[in-house]
């Protein structure tokens, strides 16, 4: 069906998107930043749909992410950033 959209304050648009195809309701977001603001880049991540979306960016450098994916049976999220 339809995701609902992050509701943080601090990212801009969203990059990329990856959503796990044997768990529909599982996804990530990699959010650019927000026209005008600090370069805050972030990393979220549903596992409601996008009822609620968590915030798993840790101490990633504050440069934009181009792709995010994951291992799922790891639980290893990996995310294509400017600088490598």
């Amino acid at each position: 069906t339809s995701w609902l959209p992050p509701m943080v304050s601090e990212g801009g648009a969203v990059q990329a998107i990856f959503a796990d195809s044997r768990e529909p309701r599982v996804a990530l977001a990699a959010l650019g930043a927000k026209a005008g603001a600090a370069a805050k880049r972030l990393i979220l991540r549903t596992q409601n749909g996008g009822a609620f979306w968590d915030d798993v960016t840790a101490n990633l450098p504050g440069t934009s992410a181009q792709g995010v994916t994951a291992d799922v049976a790891s639980g290893t999220i990996y995310a294509a950033l400017d600088t490598g």
